[in-house]
């Protein structure tokens, strides 16, 4: 029985020796990876890199060939005016008084300020 042990003791000892080896290669691995990662990042670093985006070819006798840049183009004029009207007035609720915008769809009057 206690040779059996004294064995079993050697299998783990070894086991754990094996398994210690494989750590230890794998943290020098990762160092070496991470050495080399560091390089490539420095050389991206130094590189000015542009990518030329061309935009679709579109038939300029065709008005809606460019329908959705058109669209794109309204929207954002609208929402910009919208931004401009929101702060050059102020909502005066008839419940609530002046600044209650919750109710200001319903019965509430722009202000110029």
């Amino acid at each position: 029985r206690i040779q059996d042990r004294e064995l079993e003791i050697k299998n783990l000892e070894a086991l754990l020796e094996t398994e210690a080896e494989t750590k230890r290669a794998a943290e020098d691995k990762n160092a070496e990876l991470m050495r080399e990662l560091e390089d490539i990042r420095a050389q991206l670093s130094s590189l000015k890199l542009t990518i030329p985006v061309y935009p679709k070819v579109r038939d300029p006798r065709n008005p809606w060939a460019c329908k959705e840049e058109i669209a794109l183009a309204d929207a954002i004029a609208a929402n910009v005016s919208r931004a401009e009207k929101k702060k050059k007035c102020r909502i005066v609720c008839r419940t609530h008084g002046v600044g209650s915008v919750h109710h200001a769809r319903s019965d509430g009057v722009p202000v110029s300020v």
